[in-house]
């Protein structure tokens, strides 16, 4: 629905987005388990997952039959002003429920570190969607 495009994240499969394990530490005979010094690789991809689900959500609600008839009519408008604070409450949980490699602020600069670019690379590209 962007530009007449489909949404990057389709809930009408419902798959399950996978757990914030690398492949590394999967097993056979248990569960794995992720150890808690090194962030997974699979955050950056579940993460936003999560942000497209909300994107898709906000598109449906701009490009709804609805919206388009009613957008001079002033009785819609607290009905659409209630859609934009939803919407925004889901924004704010979605930057709370980050894990800390992957926040950042508008002046963090790209720095590379060797050992844990991924992590790096990671939360730049999240910060940019």
């Amino acid at each position: 629905m962007t530009f007449g495009r489909p949404f990057m994240v389709d809930t009408s499969f419902n798959t399950p987005t996978p757990l914030l394990i690398d492949d590394d530490y999967l097993c056979k005979e248990r569960e794995g388990l992720q150890p808690s010094d090194m962030p997974s690789r699979m955050g950056l991809f579940v993460f936003s997952c999560k942000l497209f689900e909300i994107l898709a959500d906000i598109l449906r609600s701009l490009y709804s039959g609805d919206l388009r008839g009613n957008i001079d009519n002033s009785a819609f408008a607290p009905e659409m002003i209630l859609d934009v604070l939803n919407f925004n409450r889901r924004l704010d949980s979605f930057m709370c429920s980050l894990p800390t490699h992957l926040q950042t602020t508008s002046n963090t600069q790209v720095i590379i570190h060797e050992k844990n670019s991924h992590i790096n690379l990671q939360q730049q590209v999240l910060y940019c969607r």
